[in-house]
C-alpha cells in the first residue's frame, strides 16, 4: 500500500503518519529529553561556568597605586597623580585580558592628549604584593614604575578565578600641562 503523504501543517491521526514520521517521532523524544538534559547540566554547571567574574574594586587598585607610589618615594622620585582616563582605560584592558586568558599590550596613544611618553605595565597574579614583586624583578616593568618625568599614571584590577588581573598605564605630559 503506497504512503500518503500528508501536508505539514495539518494535523493528523497516529494511524495516518507513514513510517518514516513514526520514526521521527522517536527521535523527538530523544532529542527533547537530550535538550531537557543539556538545559538541566547548563543550570547546574552555570554557576561554576558561566558565572561573571568578580571586580577587582577601588581597594585593590588603590593597594597597587600606594605600593607603586611607595617605591617610586622610597628612592627620591615624585608621587604620580592618578588619572581617571588612564585608570579607565586600564580597567577595560584588565577585563579583556582576564577573559581572553591571556596577557598583552595595547595602544592608548589616541587616548590621551599632551603627553610626551606612554608606558605600560600587566600582569596575572594571586595578589598585588607578588605582582608589585614580579613588576620590581622585571627590568622593563621596573623602568616604567622608577622612571623620573613619569607624572600620571593609571591602574584597573579585575579578578577572575581567584586571580588578580592589572593593566598599570604610565604617562608623561607635555611641559606646563598637568
Amino acid at each position: 500500500m503506497p504512503v500518503r503523504r500528508m501536508p505539514k501543517t495539518l494535523a493528523h491521526d497516529r494511524n495516518d503518519r507513514p513510517d518514516r514520521l513514526r520514526r521521527s517521532r522517536g527521535l523527538g523524544r530523544a532529542r527533547a529529553s537530550l535538550t531537557l538534559l543539556l538545559l538541566a547540566t547548563g543550570l547546574f554547571f552555570a554557576p561554576m561556568i558561566g558565572q561573571e567574574p568578580a571586580v577587582a574594586g577601588p581597594r585593590t587598585d588603590a593597594a597597587f597605586v600606594d605600593a607603586t607610589n611607595d617605591l617610586r618615594a622610597a628612592r627620591g622620585l615624585p608621587r604620580m597623580r592618578v588619572s581617571a582616563t588612564l585608570s579607565k582605560l586600564a580597567y577595560h584592558h584588565s577585563v579583556a585580558m582576564a577573559r581572553e586568558g591571556r596577557l598583552w599590550h595595547n595602544d592608548i596613544s589616541g587616548a590621551t592628549d599632551h603627553w610626551v611618553w606612554l608606558g605600560q605595565n600587566v600582569g596575572v597574579g594571586s595578589s598585588v604584593a607578588a605582582l608589585q614583586q614580579a613588576f620590581m624583578d622585571s627590568a622593563p616593568h621596573r623602568a616604567n614604575i622608577l622612571r623620573r618625568k613619569t607624572n600620571l599614571f593609571g591602574v584597573g584590577t579585575y579578578i577572575s578565578q581567584g586571580r588578580i588581573w592589572v593593566t598599570v598605564n604610565f604617562e608623561q605630559t607635555t611641559p606646563g600641562w598637568s
